[in-house]
């Protein structure tokens, strides 16, 4: 890099340091007006790790904070400072008292040790404001609870109202009220269900936040940053003041991660205009609320590195929440995750509100937690016919390094025996050999079905997992509507000299079976789940896609023992 050109920060998070010292600075000082336009009392953004979150906070802080140093320099060159109206936004500056926590580095291994840094981070506010203890309108009692805190001998009530307390205390002294700044509020969160002590963290945070959020009188408004929207027991509990933006959502979008054209500065400053393309495979390709982003700390980190292509997020931070979800993951997850791993989409729908206890609950869950984390990118569908569904890939080259390295050696998927039976399924029932199918199917199992293993929502799993082997050929759905009805699995060809494909499935109750009858139980189940095919009519979709040739099947299942017929 030219010695006589601006450093790019790498690990630098503080605003006024990067002013200051004239670090590149990519410009996202609009993010202040959008804020004071908006009008919210309390903003909640939540964005990836690394993609700037604790930089704009910083920013933010410094922008509004009545303080000794003269900030208004650090923005004099900046867009905020020339934005129209300009009495209106100027006039905002370093109006404010502000209270700044940020949480990022709370990644303990138990509830006590948490506990302890996060009274920590409390502390060192208070501390911040120690002159509070010579305010003439604070009162005795007032300043005797600042020095528990200062101290370190607070009661767990103490802590949980600190919030509240500071916020109140700053209004009172400086006759304005606060903003209240609190940076990657859900780490602790995360951390806390990864090490057991979830509930425990969850209930501080509600009556922590509760304290400070909720109908407090002292706040001019407050901003808070994370990862996820947590919705574990309304950990926001009352908070009808609350704005949420996730990557989903429009507002806010161009200021966290680089844009195209911000791409195109930096490549054009640092002389690397001919490495856009290369940039664009390996660190573009996210979808934040319909606008094109890119990893700004992987662009970065490309760039210092003397543009040398690496996965450079992905190795900030272990994944070992990755590896969590593989441990616990169901057959069809595992399908869903080869697909996108071979270049894939998956459809489905999203729930921006995370439940971490439930995020193993079913596969929608799960990629709504990659999506609002970075490891998937989500493409709003518009067609009326799929409801508000996203189509979900992955979004560039560095990314498919995690799955491959990571989630793909974890499912041990692309084995020889699984790749060799994959291709003897395939045949077989694009062929509608239904022998071959029995023998193949009942090899499969026996290797892999527990007897406690009864719900069809497994044995649905298991033959998604199956069928979605067959990424090269066909596009494989399921759960979805067609015709009158939710066809299972259907595998809709990308090529017409492959047939449509339609998987009903039925499971036989353990109360209706009889060792002697379940052959010809299974047989009935399996006719009963092809009836279900022509009469709810599940072709339609396939016809409506010019499929010519349509080959469906019905499956009855009890536990290791299955029944197979075709129509």
């Amino acid at each position: 890099m030219d010695k006589c050109k601006k450093i790019l920060p790498v690990g630098i998070s503080d605003f006024r340091k990067i002013r200051e010292e004239q670090y590149y600075f990519v410009d996202k000082s609009l993010l202040i007006r959008d804020i004071i336009n908006s009008g919210s009392e309390v903003t909640l953004l939540t964005r990836p790790r690394r993609f700037g979150k604790t930089l704009n906070m910083s920013m933010i802080k410094s922008f509004f904070e009545r303080t000794e140093e003269a900030a208004a320099g650090l923005f004099s060159e900046l867009k905020i400072w020339k934005c129209e109206p300009i009495e209106k936004y100027r006039g905002e500056q370093g109006k404010y008292p502000v209270v700044y926590l940020t949480l990022k580095d709370i990644k303990c291994d138990s509830w006590e040790e948490t506990y302890e840094k996060l009274k920590n981070v409390i502390q060192l506010e208070f501390n911040r404001h120690v002159d509070l203890l010579e305010s003439k309108n604070l009162t005795r009692f007032d300043k005797l609870y600042m020095e528990r805190i200062l101290n370190m001998s607070a009661s767990d009530a103490d802590w949980q109202d600190s919030l509240n307390r500071l916020t109140g205390y700053l209004k009172i002294h400086h006759k304005t009220p606060a903003i209240l700044l609190i940076d990657e509020y859900d780490v602790p969160i995360q951390q806390g269900h990864m090490m057991d002590f979830y509930d425990k963290i969850i209930n501080f945070m509600r009556n922590w936040l509760s304290g400070g959020l909720k109908d407090n009188q002292n706040l001019k408004f407050a901003v808070l940053s994370g990862i996820l929207h947590i919705a574990q027991e309304s950990i926001f509990s009352g908070l009808n003041n609350l704005d949420v933006y996730t990557v989903l959502d429009e507002p806010y979008r161009e200021y966290f991660g680089f844009t195209q054209e911000e791409v195109d500065e930096i490549a054009a400053y640092y002389d690397c205009g001919d490495k856009r393309g290369e940039i664009r495979a390996w660190f573009n390709g996210y979808n934040f609320g319909g606008l094109d982003i890119y990893n700004p700390w992987s662009v970065v980190k490309y760039i210092r590195s003397g543009n040398k292509p690496a996965p450079y997020w992905l190795s900030t931070s272990s994944n070992d929440f990755i590896h969590k979800i593989i441990e616990k993951s169901t057959p069809e997850t595992e399908a869903a995750l080869k697909q996108v791993m071979d270049g894939g989409y998956l459809i489905t729908s999203l729930n921006t509100q995370v439940v971490y206890p439930t995020i193993y609950d079913n596969p929608d869950n799960i990629f709504s937690f990659l999506v609002m984390t970075g490891y998937l990118k989500a493409d709003a569908l518009e067609e009326p016919e799929y409801g508000g569904d996203f189509v979900l890939c992955i979004p560039n080259q560095e990314l498919a390094s995690v799955y491959k390295e990571e989630i793909l050696s974890a499912f041990e998927l692309q084995s020889d025996g699984m790749l060799r039976c994959a291709a003897e399924l395939r045949r077989a029932l694009f062929t509608g050999d239904l022998e071959q199918l029995d023998v193949l199917l009942h090899k499969i199992i026996e290797c892999s079905v527990s007897f406690y293993d009864m719900q069809e929502s497994f044995y649905h799993g298991w033959m998604l997992a199956m069928t979605s082997m067959f990424y090269d050929t066909h596009y494989v759905r399921s759960n979805r509507e067609s015709g009158k009805g939710r066809y299972d699995i259907m595998m809709e060809p990308k090529n017409a000299r492959f047939p449509g494909i339609i998987l009903e499935f039925k499971v036989l109750p353990e109360s209706a079976a009889k060792t002697e009858e379940v052959s010809e139980k299974l047989h009935q189940l399996a006719l009963s789940a092809l009836y279900q095919i022509h009469e709810r009519d599940y072709e339609a979709e396939l016809r409506d896609r010019n499929c010519k040739n349509i080959i469906n099947y019905g499956i009855g299942f009890y536990k290791k023992e299955l029944s197979i017929v075709k129509g």
